[in-house]
């Protein structure tokens, strides 16, 4: 709160980006009180008032715990977001309607989620894979705790694609760099940036006008739907 007082005390931006929105987030409801610009990447309960972008994470749930499905996984690891953001939220939701679906069972990772220091990710996933030996699948909400989690698995043992297999979204081809038997749902922030700088601009010169608002639907092309296919 202290850097958007000052902001607003000042004027020294014409608008702002948030990220890692909270349902009742703070910021936008004293943003909007005062009716300064902006514009954020995730929604809020006021989502209907103002101008935001976003992508579908519960669709990156489904399409995660489905891909993981088809390999015969049966017992996956979660590594969420803190569930106080609403895109953490949102996951929750998909992978339980996912995990119903597809007859798998969700194991919610105690101690940290996928914003927490890697040896914090480190010693809680190496607690559940001790404590689950079950635990046959990962999906994790980003590329960092994906490398994490497949290292800490792998130091025990384990070995991706025959004991395990990992699903994450990434922005770059980070994970399948560091392991190509890694599943991974690609996430377009350029699209995202350009959508916000667009909002932004139309809340600075538009006031008026209706705030402009945008969701991507993620795909997954699986390649064992693809190799199925092609036999």
């Amino acid at each position: 709160m202290r850097p958007l007082r000052h902001m607003i005390g000042t004027r020294s931006a014409d608008a702002v980006i948030l990220n890692q929105t909270m349902p009742k987030d703070p910021r936008v409801a004293y943003l909007m009180e005062r009716g300064f610009p902006f514009a954020t990447h995730g929604r809020t309960i006021w989502a209907d008032q103002h101008a935001w972008f976003d992508f579908d994470n519960r669709r990156f749930a489904e399409l995660g715990i489905a891909a993981l499905a088809r390999r015969g996984r049966r017992h996956v690891l979660i590594v969420a977001p803190p569930l106080d953001q609403l895109y953490g939220q949102d996951i929750l939701e998909g992978i339980t309607k996912a995990c119903q679906i597809h007859g798998m069972t969700p194991i919610w990772l105690k101690g940290a989620t996928s914003d927490s220091a890697s040896k914090v990710i480190e010693t809680a996933v190496s607690a559940a894979l001790k404590e689950s030996p079950e635990i046959d699948a990962i999906l994790c909400s980003s590329p960092m705790s994906a490398i994490t989690a497949i290292d800490t698995a792998e130091q025990l043992g384990r070995v991706i694609g025959r004991d395990f297999d990992a699903f994450a979204k990434e922005a770059t081809p980070l994970l399948t760099r560091f392991r190509r038997e890694a599943l991974t749902l690609h996430e377009d922030v350029a699209k995202a940036g350009k959508a916000l700088a667009r909002a932004v601009i139309q809340a600075i010169e538009q006031p008026q006008a209706a705030p402009l608002q945008g969701m991507d639907v993620p795909y997954y092309e699986d390649p064992l739907d693809l190799s199925r296919s092609q036999s």
